[in-house]
């Protein structure tokens, strides 16, 4: 038995459609605002057996785990590197991110989820984070430059992205729950 995180209110309320692509954002969606309790402590870090460990990576695979992606789409791991995803990774000036990507930040050292990309840049769902560090304490949207970090694409319908393009990309609408990360 484990204790229960600061945050435990955060709840995954999320229903999983069968389009991994939408249900890990989704799934990503119900946890902004979630901190860590002391010394790193959070659910993800239970969940994974890591309770007082660096969360990124462990959040982005907590995430996939309640969306239903399998792990021959997208490994289970705490560390924030691609290859421990199980998959390769472009450089931001070659590749424009799409909702349900990984991005990585150079020096692999952060992960999280790309939620929609605007631009030169990127909206974020990311664990283990601040406004002010790439290691802080909480679960938040950020906004960051495209060309600034790597991206993998798991292929979430199996072997193929199909369905997957800029045309569905989720905007953050003036009734939007997060509308202030805009």
């Amino acid at each position: 038995f484990f204790a229960t995180p600061v945050n435990a209110a955060y709840d995954n309320t999320y229903s999983n459609t069968g389009n991994m692509r939408n249900d890990i954002i989704g799934v990503a969606l119900t946890q902004v605002g979630y901190t860590e309790g002391s010394n790193n402590y959070t659910k993800y870090g239970v969940w994974y057996g890591l309770p007082n460990s660096p969360w990124c990576g462990m959040f982005v695979s907590w995430c996939a785990n309640q969306a239903g992606v399998p792990t021959s789409v997208l490994k289970r791991t705490g560390i924030a590197n691609p290859s421990n995803f199980g998959l390769s990774y472009k450089s931001g000036s070659e590749y424009t991110p799409i909702k349900g990507d990984l991005f990585f930040k150079k020096g692999f050292t952060h992960v999280g989820l790309v939620y929609y990309t605007e631009g030169d840049y990127f909206y974020t769902l990311e664990g283990n984070t601040s406004t002010t560090s790439y290691d802080g304490n909480c679960v938040m949207i950020r906004k960051r430059k495209i060309s600034d970090f790597y991206f993998s694409s798991p292929s979430y319908s199996g072997s193929s992205n199909s369905g997957c393009s800029h045309d569905y990309e989720v905007k953050v609408e003036a009734d939007h729950p997060h509308k202030e990360f805009k």
